[in-house]
């Protein structure tokens, strides 16, 4: 049975997993600094919870019962690698932090 993504996010004509498609969103995470926060950035700030260092971790919490272990099985199972959650939550977290 072949592996399907269950969360396709269509950009170009790659399929990028939900995560990755946040992460092309705003270009990347930078060492520039400080800048203005997109509306998505702003939306997912305005869900914050007590304890959360920034919108990765809010991003974390509200996406995790949506994909979660499940999808970091399916992703490893597709591409042979590690999902880069982690490394993505870290650089939001880095990027647009409370």
């Amino acid at each position: 049975m072949p592996v399907v993504n269950p969360f396709p996010v269509r950009r170009g004509t790659v399929a990028l997993a939900a995560g990755q498609a946040v992460l092309h969103a705003f270009g990347g995470v930078t060492e520039a600094g400080p800048r203005e926060w997109p509306e998505w950035a702003l939306a997912l700030k305005a869900q914050r919870l007590a304890g959360e260092a920034g919108v990765g971790d809010t991003a974390e919490r509200i996406l995790g019962p949506l994909g979660g272990d499940g999808f970091k099985r399916f992703f490893k199972a597709l591409t042979g690698r590690d999902c880069g959650c982690s490394v993505r939550r870290e650089g939001l977290n880095r990027e647009f932090g409370y």
